[in-house]
């Protein structure tokens, strides 16, 4: 077993949970885009995955390096805060090898360096596999589907709901669903 000195707390936990929600909401969706764009050669979306692939693993790797909590719609943030130039020049030869490749060939062998780029970064957060896509069944669609069929469950039971309850609307006699079966207005339960 390895030890490491971690020299701010704070922006190791945000790195590693911030950055493992987005590897799976957003740089998982961009590389899945980047692969399927290549291999239909529609180059322009290939080019245009990669980018937001490398954006979004560079902004979090500055947010462990100094920089701030990345914001992606923000036209001022700094994607490259406290990264070395050569960290940085990496992602931007590939957003540019990716841009520049004409035929379907050279789209699937950058799309195949945004793969490695993107397992790369899995790996700077801890992982030792891939974690599963949640665009994939094996992913957040089974958790979603499970959630589904406990519902008619918990109403019977009366347990709490297994989904938030602000995604639980109201349903036609009345009673608040999102309330796990208490009226809003008494709080008592309804028979």
């Amino acid at each position: 077993m390895s030890t490491s000195v971690i020299n701010d707390a704070r922006r190791w936990m945000g790195f590693h949970s911030i950055g493992t929600y987005q590897l799976l909401m957003d740089v998982h969706a961009s590389v899945e885009d980047c692969v399927g764009a290549a291999r239909d050669g529609r180059g322009g979306v290939a080019a245009y995955s990669a980018r937001s692939v490398v954006l979004r693993c560079l902004g979090l790797r500055s947010l462990a390096a100094g920089g701030d909590v990345p914001d992606y719609d923000d036209p001022l943030t700094d994607p490259f805060a406290g990264l070395d130039e050569e960290a940085v020049g990496e992602g931007l030869r590939l957003i540019a090898r990716c841009a520049a490749a004409r035929t379907r060939e050279e789209l699937e062998e950058a799309a195949g360096e945004v793969v490695t780029y993107a397992r790369e970064f899995e790996r700077l957060l801890g992982f030792e596999e891939p974690p599963p896509s949640i665009r994939r069944p094996e992913g957040l669609y089974p958790a979603l589907r499970l959630a589904r069929e406990v519902l008619p469950l918990n109403e019977a039971s009366g347990y709490p709901l297994a989904l938030p309850s602000d995604w639980m609307p109201r349903n036609d006699t009345g009673r608040d669903d999102r309330e796990g079966g208490r009226t809003p207005a008494s709080g008592k339960e309804e028979r």
